[in-house]
């Protein structure tokens, strides 16, 4: 026999779960059956099961040609979740315990010709749970049942169980390992041949194999070996046949690349050349399928377009993909930084069975050339870094023996971030979460610490192993865009069914379900104007919220990489550069231009500025892997405008950022406010575009207000005082001239002075501002260490662009120009009508929740109060043209009826 001839057993089989706890197929009542579909979840196929545990079972016939029982016939499975018993007509063939790995039986004596019958329990039992490498299951639901394909398979008796190639680069030579299925007889020998990428042979070797031998080696050598790349992903198939005198038994291949991965002095060399990781967090979830990949074609297209957004990496999180997910990133060229999927509950069963399941994921994907990191533990997950000095002491033997197990690849024990940490690790890394805008500064603050080591990635406790010299990467960090939901529609336009989960994190933001319903609902389309332009509205801000955290990172050298949280979104997470359904956000075709080797790296204090005024945007060019860069020279221009120029690049080696001349320019003359984007473009002397990038500019006309000068204003503030009077407002030192008053904490003067007939402007930027708990009806609400605060599941805050506060330029959700004021406290107690009608500005966190008013107005007596959270109170009014314009938009709004 000469080949495998198999049969697939994916498809339809006979389904029906299990509450009798019965080990029997004898017992089984068939007309209970279901068809399901192999390989998929159960919880993917049956809306009653999308959260079952518990037992099942499955059946299906299958025709055994005769001819086939003349050798060994073995039943293959990629993967069941969690326990798996094996009938084959009425014989118990074998069970198997694990979520991920793939298992065979030996089922030759339980057939015979013609039908057959294949019956399996599966059992996935909820008090295990905790104990057991389970990933993501304890977020989006658990995943039960045969989930990877399923085949029979006729070998010979004896054949090539496994092969484990060891290519060097530097010599060409693949040293191949092969086990057997059982001893070798008499006059065995194995005959292996490597071809390349072109299917022509490029070097073979023969071999004897000694009588009774389990297993044997040999080397070949590859003359000028093409290394595997993402740029050039090289492969090279061996295959190795069996032969006994001249009769071939058995043949079997794989696939394998040339490639090495180093860490040494702070930096990532592949093949010997330093490599800046662009990488994307990917969930491996897909949309009906929970974790089964629907096709090759859909992980084909899934990785081009990851191509196609600048990326070169995948990390696989704390998930063991299906083997085609491999198999295409080795064909197309991405790297792979693969997990150990976590348990909840650190024992002695939790961490052999972890054990077993990483062993087992390096021997089934050893061959892959596009796994170059190993990660243990995600985030501490599971286990106890902090408290338990036998955790951190099974860590680091983990790493130990991880690096043991397999010294071609780079291994973290842990990814740590707040409350965990690193012990032993080749690289350093460090996941991080800021909302931007509203959080700038904050990200500012850790990427300057990160790169300077800061000291709480390791242990703090004396038993960590540090060099100094591990690779800086961040490998988390994100912001959300929502999807278009009705492009996640199925045929008959129903939601998914994961948009009724989620409810349980987040305090409930995480619900998508009736989404829309919510928009219409809190009046966002009297804001955004669409759905449509809504929905783009978010992924716009979250480019520009990627864009500025990875200019920030690629400013510092010594960060040489990162992981964006995440490549698509995953059920309710919606940070993903693609959907569910891999349908791209809006900026698809831009997001390569800021996630490259070189990028332009604008720098600003500020992005507002009035007609006429100087603007100075500082920049700077940073080149983190290729061939040196010489004699380049950056072209930037401001759209609408003359102001354009030119400065000279430095030579710039891998590695390394140089600071460029700032821009600088007269702000134009306006009639309007606007929006000017300011381009930059770096050329070679041949005209070849190296890099772009881009800055939004707010742009003011020179302040004009109508200031009606009966409108007297008093504010208890004397710094306050003198601004507004050099704004031109009618100032009073006293109030009860006053018909506006402008203050920051509510009194009971201001609660008469409304009620009187007066006008108050609350500037509610202080825990007091109200006075007390609440002030007719409004709440104030920090922000600061709540779901409110963005940076996980993102907030989003807009101001309505209608009134006076059409003056203000963009729009409507928060830019950089509002920088300086966006609110820490948000207003709680503004129903559905006032966010029609008396609420101009507000904020909502996720799919649509908590929505908080940030400029609110309500009736008292014969007056009314206006009260707001943007930080005005301290703002620079006059030279900031968005804090002054929306004290202008709001002092005219509170003394308009």
């Amino acid at each position: 026999m000469s080949s495998r001839p198999r049969l697939s057993l994916d498809g339809p089989w006979q389904f029906w779960t299990d509450t009798s706890a019965s080990l029997s197929p004898a017992t089984l009542e068939m007309e209970q059956a279901v068809i399901i579909a192999v390989p998929a979840p159960i919880q993917a196929q049956f809306d009653d099961l999308h959260f079952f545990t518990g037992a099942a079972w499955y059946r299906r016939h299958i025709e055994i040609p005769a001819e086939w029982l003349e050798d060994v016939v073995m039943l293959h499975f990629g993967a069941v979740d969690y326990f798996a018993d094996v009938w084959i007509n009425d014989a118990h063939v074998g069970r198997h315990e694990g979520d991920y790995l793939p298992f065979e039986f030996d089922i030759t004596d339980a057939l015979h010709a013609g039908e057959n019958t294949v019956t399996v329990r599966i059992d996935d039992p909820a008090a295990l749970f905790a104990e057991i490498p389970h990933g993501k299951q304890g977020w989006y639901g658990p995943l039960s049942g045969i989930w990877q394909s399923v085949w029979v398979e006729r070998r010979a008796p004896l054949h090539t169980r496994a092969m484990h190639l060891l290519p060097n680069l530097q010599t060409g030579c693949v040293a191949a390992r092969l086990a057997f299925s059982t001893p070798a007889g008499e006059r065995h020998r194995a005959r292996v041949v490597i071809t390349d990428g072109d299917g022509q042979q490029v070097t073979a070797e023969e071999l004897s194999i000694s009588p009774g031998a389990e297993s044997a080696e040999v080397t070949l050598a590859v003359a000028n070996p093409r290394p595997w790349s993402p740029d050039a992903p090289n492969l090279y198939t061996a295959e190795v046949t069996l032969l006994r005198d001249e009769e071939v038994s058995d043949s079997f291949s794989d696939q394998f690349g040339f490639r090495t991965i180093e860490a040494r002095d702070g930096r990532l060399y592949l093949n010997g050349e330093v490599l800046f990781l662009r990488g994307a967090l990917d969930q491996d979830y897909y949309p009906d399928t929970i974790c089964t990949p629907p096709s090759i074609e859909f992980l084909e297209d899934q990785l081009l377009k990851a191509k196609a957004l600048g990326l070169n990496c995948l990390r696989c999180h704390i998930k063991v993909a299906d083997p085609r997910y491999y198999e295409v990133a080795d064909r197309l060229g991405m790297l792979v930084w693969t997990e150990l999927p976590n348990w909840s509950v650190t024992t002695e069963d939790s961490a052999r069975r972890g054990k077993e399941t990483l062993e087992g994921v390096v021997a089934r994907d050893w061959n892959h050339p596009s796994i170059i990191i190993w990660t243990i533990i995600n985030e501490g997950w599971g286990m106890n870094l902090m408290n338990d000095h036998t955790h951190r002491a099974w860590l680091k033997g983990m790493y130990q023996w991880m690096k043991a197990l397999d010294p071609t690849r780079l291994v973290v024990d842990n990814t740590p971030t707040l409350g965990s940490f690193h012990v032993q690790s080749d690289l350093e890394d460090y996941h991080f979460y800021e909302n931007i805008p509203d959080h700038r500064g904050g990200w500012d603050t850790f990427v300057n610490r990160f790169a300077g080591r800061f000291a709480y990635t390791y242990s703090p406790y004396g038993d960590a192993e540090r060099t100094g010299q591990e690779p800086l990467l961040v490998s988390e960090f994100g912001n959300w865009g929502l999807p278009d939901v009705d492009l996640l529609l199925d045929e008959q336009g129903r939601e998914p069914w994961w948009f009724e989960t989620g409810m349980e994190w987040g305090n409930g933001i995480m619900y998508p379900h009736a989404i829309h319903l919510r928009f219409y609902r809190y009046h966002l389309d009297k804001v955004f104007g669409s759905w449509k332009a809504f929905i783009e509205a978010t992924q716009w801000q979250q480019f520009y919220a990627l864009k500025y955290e990875i200019e920030r990172m690629r400013r510092h050298p010594q960060i040489i990489g990162y992981v964006i949280t995440e490549l698509t979104d995953a059920h309710w997470e919606c940070n993903g550069l693609l959907d569910m359904r891999r349908n791209p956000r809006v900026f698809y075709d831009q997001f390569a231009s800021i996630n490259a080797d070189t990028v332009l790296i604008p720098e600003w204090q500020r992005t507002a500025y009035w007609s006429g005024d100087a603007v100075r945007v500082g920049l700077a060019a940073a080149h983190a892997a290729g061939t040196p860069i010489q004699s380049a020279s950056v072209q930037w221009s401001l759209e609408g405008d003359s102001a354009n120029g030119n400065c000279a690049v430095p030579e710039l080696s891998a590695g390394t950022a140089a600071e460029l001349d700032p821009i600088g320019f007269h702000a134009p003359q306006v009639a309007e406010p606007a929006l000017r984007k300011l381009n930059m473009e770096m050329h070679s002397t041949e005209g070849d575009r190296l890099a772009s990038s881009h800055l939004w500019l707010s742009i003011y006309p020179k302040r004009e207000v109508s200031i009606n000068p009966e409108a007297a204003i008093w504010t208890p503030y004397s710094a306050l005082q003198h601004a507004l009077a050099a704004l031109g407002y009618p100032v009073t030192s006293n109030p009860q001239e006053a018909k506006l008053i402008v203050t920051s904490e509510m009194t009971h003067m201001g609660a008469n002075f409304i009620r009187e007939g007066g006008h108050l402007l609350l500037l509610a930027d202080g825990a007091d501002a109200l006075g007390g708990k609440n002030f007719l009806g409004i709440e104030l609400a920090g922000r600061n260490g709540t779901i409110l605060q963005g940076d996980w599941a993102s907030s989003f805050g807009w101001v309505r662009r209608e009134g006076p506060f059409a003056r203000l330029a963009g729009g409507p959700l928060l830019d950089h120009s509002f920088d300086a004021i966006i609110p820490n406290y948000v207003l709680l107690g503004f129903g559905l009508y006032d966010l029609e009608a008396h609420v101009p500005s507000g904020l909502f966190v996720g799919w649509i929740h908590k929505v908080a008013a940030l400029i609110g107005r309500r009736r008292y007596g014969k007056g009314k109060m206006v009260a707001t959270t943007f930080r005005l109170a301290g703002a620079n009014l006059g030279v900031d043209p968005t804090a002054t314009t929306l004290l202008d938009a709001l002092i005219e709004y509170t003394l308009t009826d």
